[in-house]
């Protein structure tokens, strides 16, 4: 039986997704931050009071993860509007949404190392779900993929950050 290229790239944006889906939710963004010091124990052996964690802790968490994560966002320039994608691998891959490409195929895109506007081509859409995928022409250096997480590892509860 013979699959067609479209067939194919659709079958393999399904695994893209879920890491898509787990960058958000475990890559980071969870808000965790560096375990609290235990309670000291009084004389008795009983601990005093619940420990306090530093009002700051959560929003500091925040910008680490922010300034870790920025260095991957693009802006994808399609002849219909601006969207923002999300560098994928040193290969240039970048992961958008298929609304952002619409029709296109192909794509001026701004890094964070301040290259010029690069080029780019679609390599997949999947409305449907709306992911799509393009690759840059050129790669250029000091490019930054993102940091991708476990899904397996995500917990109920914990704190995501959507950019």
């Amino acid at each position: 039986m013979d699959v067609s290229p479209r067939s194919r790239a659709r079958r393999l944006l399904l695994p893209l997704s879920a890491a898509v889906c787990a960058i958000a939710l475990a890559g980071g963004c969870s808000g965790t931050s560096p375990a609290a010091p235990a309670p000291e124990s009084s004389a008795s052996g009983t601990a005093q009071g619940s420990v306090k964690r530093a009002p700051d802790d959560l929003e500091n968490a925040y910008q680490d993860v922010i300034n870790d994560v920025l260095p991957s966002v693009v802006q994808i320039d399609a002849s219909e509007g601006l969207g923002s994608g999300i560098v994928y691998d040193d290969r240039g891959h970048i992961v958008t949404n298929a609304h952002v490409v619409g029709d296109e195929k192909t794509f001026k895109v701004s890094v964070a190392t301040g290259e010029a506007v690069l080029s780019a081509s679609l390599v997949s859409s999947y409305p449907e779900q709306d992911l799509a995928v393009i690759k840059l022409d050129e790669v250029p250096d000091g490019l930054k993929p993102a940091k991708f997480g476990d899904a397996e590892k995500v917990e109920v509860g914990q704190i995501v950050l959507a950019m």
